[in-house]
Order: structure tokens, then sequence, then C-alpha cells
């Protein structure tokens, strides 16, 4: 079984915005592109628009879905569907992970990302 996940990809002024896991989820302390399980009747844009809310009450537009790629971990398959997004607020309140906030490219490269999310990063830094 794959489990469909969209996440946030949301470049701002400051950078790109990413959040750490918090200390009890899978994955733990590990950093991520926000967002989350898209529901059944939901497309990736409709799924990222609610979990930008409920985890960190920001309001983002979505503006393209990017091409969708599969992570198998031991435990889970998932198809990661990466949607671009723009936000007129910036502004954050952490309700599940640890940290978040936007980084530059040269700080992205070093934090310790989920395998799946680190695929991206490479893909942003133009490495296979």
């Amino acid at each position: 079984m794959i489990v469909d996940v969209a996440f946030a990809f949301l470049p701002g002024s400051n950078g790109i915005f990413v959040a750490k896991r918090n200390a009890y989820s899978s994955n733990p302390l590990k950093w991520e592109f926000p967002g989350g399980k898209i529901l059944p009747a939901e497309n990736p844009q409709e799924a990222i628009i609610r979990e930008m809310y409920e985890e960190f009450s920001m309001v983002v537009q979505p503006i393209d879905l990017l091409k969708s790629f599969v992570h198998e971990y031991p435990h889970l398959t998932i198809r990661l569907f990466p949607v671009v997004c723009f936000t007129d607020n910036p502004e954050f309140v952490l309700h599940e992970h640890a940290d978040a906030g936007f980084y530059i490219a040269p700080e992205l490269w070093v934090l310790d990302f989920c395998e799946a999310d680190r695929r991206f990063v490479d893909f942003l830094r133009g490495t296979p």
C-alpha cells in the first residue's frame, strides 16, 4: 500500500520554510518540508492548505504541483507530492513541530532531514 503525502515547498524572502519533527513522532527530530497525508476527498493542493493551517496556523496559496516521487521506508511506502506555495504572511505558530523557519540554501544542505525529504533537498541542490 502506498500512502499519498503532500508537502509544501514554500520559498520566501528569507529562505525556504522547513520544520523539525517533534521528539515523539516517527523520524524524531528530523527536518522536513511540512505537510501530511492526503485525505480521500482531497487533492495535494487542498491537503497542503489544510496541513499548513493545522500545523502552523499559516495560510498558504498553492502555485504549482511538481512531479511526485515515491520513497520506500522499511515499514512504509509513500508517494510525495511537492506543492509550490506562497504566503502573504510568513508568521507561524508551532502546533506539532519542535522548530521551524525559513532557511537559505546553504543552511538547508546541513540540516538532518528525513530520508524522503533529503531526496528533495538533493533535487534542489542539483545532485542525484
